[in-house]
């Protein structure tokens, strides 16, 4: 059930970072115009929307990491005054591999969102 909604989140992710990419070339058709006629190349005009939208996604990863380490905090404080007798990893590793992470599938899913977002929209830029 768990890998069931992080999948529809991932899912999500790329569809509506894949819109705003779309939304925002249409925004700026006129720029990205003015860029084809000065003879810009394609990736140079598309690097931008990538940037934007791997910004936006990693700006969202290190939120949720801070979340997710306040969380993990608590949870541990909790936890090791009711049950002494289980063995917890250390909470130092642990927070920095979920940070890492999170980051990193942000930064996944950001760059497919952008990259589905740049395709559908290939005509224009």
């Amino acid at each position: 059930l768990g890998f069931l909604f992080i999948t529809a989140a991932g899912i999500s992710t790329v569809v509506i970072i894949s819109h705003i990419i779309g939304m925002g070339i249409q925004s700026n058709i006129e720029q990205v115009n003015t860029l084809k006629l000065l003879g810009a190349p394609k990736n140079f005009i598309a690097f931008p929307f990538l940037l934007e939208g791997l910004l936006l996604t990693i700006s969202g990863g290190l939120i949720s990491s801070a979340f997710g380490s306040l969380t993990l905090s608590y949870i541990y404080s909790k936890m090791s005054g009711p049950i002494p007798f289980l063995p917890l990893p250390p909470i130092g590793k642990l927070i920095s591999n979920l940070i890492i992470l999170l980051i990193c599938i942000s930064a996944v899913l950001g760059t497919a969102g952008s990259i589905f977002g740049l395709s559908s929209s290939r005509e224009k830029v």
